[in-house]
């Protein structure tokens, strides 16, 4: 078995300076009870820090200065497509893509076993190009989420 570790970077800024994004920093350390009477208890100080890595050397940030500017983020960049938009902007994304091909010019899909599936006869040939699709979707920025194991 072979296992591949990668250590991905991200492109950002902070206050105008151009860095890489390495990684998020859970810092806390205890805090001493207050010797007043009344005083605050003994606790726990945490914080999340960005690890940073600049020209100059790798600084610990306060995410809230972070500004990812990476492939990653560029979806967040684009005009918002209103709620009841989305299923029509994909689907004009889809046709101009000219990555789907029916033999067939029109056809009335009969219900097949439910209302929610449908039956295309043997006779009729639906082609998809997967290349063309995935290139047309990726130009119009639509990204694979990517999930993280919780453990």
């Amino acid at each position: 078995m072979n296992m591949t570790v990668e250590w991905n970077t991200r492109l950002c800024t902070v206050k105008g300076e151009t860095g890489y994004f390495h990684t998020w920093e859970h810092y806390s350390k205890p805090l001493p009870a207050s010797p007043l009477v009344g005083g605050e208890p003994a606790g726990l100080f945490s914080q999340i820090f960005g690890i940073v890595e600049f020209k100059d050397g790798v600084r610990r940030v306060d995410p809230t200065a972070i500004i990812f500017c990476d492939e990653q983020n560029s979806f967040l960049n684009q005009p918002p497509i209103k709620e009841g938009k989305t299923i029509e902007a994909i689907r004009d994304v889809l046709i101009a893509s000219d990555a789907v091909s029916c033999s067939v010019e029109s056809y009335e899909p009969e219900l097949y076993a439910s209302e929610a599936l449908y039956h295309i006869p043997a006779s009729h040939c639906v082609k998809v190009d997967y290349n063309k699709l995935a290139a047309a979707i990726y130009k119009a920025g639509y990204r694979k989420e990517v999930k993280h194991d919780s453990d």
